[in-house]
């Protein structure tokens, strides 16, 4: 029996970009996209972490939970709407003592040089941020 994951939230089923249409998802295609932008910046050719390094750490993380213990992803900027990921339930949640802010500059999948993109991120604040 398949669990509904807006029990919680019903307003927002039907409002999220669903995992295949989402933008957000870090496919070959995408990486390969960023690699070509880096390399016209003149990055070096290595400039992001390994994909054996980036699964060496999800597997440290993962390592960490128990056996059958639930993995909670906190959602305060475009993961609210476009998660680009399978979940099985969606709440509200606050995180006390963090604010959002749009406080890293990136000039890679964001904009172009001497035109970077902003990227939200959560900083620390005497408030709340509010999510999924």
């Amino acid at each position: 029996m398949t669990r509904n994951p807006f029990v919680h939230l019903p307003e927002l089923e039907g409002h999220l970009t669903p995992v295949h249409a989402s933008g957000l998802r870090l496919t070959d295609e995408v990486l390969a996209e960023w690699d070509a932008q880096a390399r016209c910046q003149g990055l070096p050719a290595h400039w992001r972490l390994p994909d054996c390094d980036v699964e060496r750490s999800r597997r440290e993380v993962l390592a960490g939970l128990a056996a059958h213990e639930d993995l909670w992803v906190f959602a305060y900027g475009s993961l609210v709407w476009n998660p680009g990921f399978h979940f099985d339930e969606v709440r509200r949640a606050s995180l006390s003592g963090f604010a959002r802010r749009f406080a890293l500059s990136t000039t890679t999948g964001r904009g172009p040089p001497g035109r970077p993109g902003l990227v939200l991120t959560l900083q620390s604040a005497a408030s709340q941020c509010q999510g999924l």
